[in-house]
């Protein structure tokens, strides 16, 4: 497991918009967390909007693709498909997403979302990432 110390070096994005606690990853996708703080950018009146969640599982994707390859790599949401959202967490919770890899071709990757909270499912869909290419 990469810890909330360590996630950096999978991320292009810095404090204050880290939005990925822990990660494990496996060879066909990873198992994230983010508690949620009441100074995170995302939270209006003490929940992380869905905005929030969709960032928070880029960025899960993004930690995934880090720990596969070792590098930082720069990709963009390409494509939010059949995201489905149900109650948005509070302060002082924690959600846990897996991503799951699809399909991969080139820089491009589909990853099939779930993000739950106390057992709860916040949101489940599909996110398609593509990565910067390298110059």
């Amino acid at each position: 497991m990469i810890d909330k110390e360590h996630i950096q070096s999978l991320l292009p994005q810095r404090p204050p918009i880290v939005m990925v606690d822990t990660v494990d990853a496996y060879p066909d996708g990873a198992q994230t967390t983010l508690r949620i703080e009441p100074d995170n950018i995302f939270v209006r009146d003490g929940r992380l909007m869905d905005s929030g969640v969709v960032e928070h599982l880029a960025q899960s994707a993004a930690a995934f693709i880090g720990a596969r390859s070792g590098n930082v790599t720069i990709g963009y949401i390409g494509e939010i498909r059949s995201m489905k959202f149900g109650t948005m967490p509070a302060v002082g919770e924690t959600i846990e997403s897996t991503i799951k890899v699809e399909m991969e071709f080139g820089g491009a990757f589909a990853f099939e979302t779930e993000t739950k909270c106390g057992g709860e499912v916040v949101v489940q869909g599909r996110l398609k990432v593509f990565l910067q290419e390298k110059k």
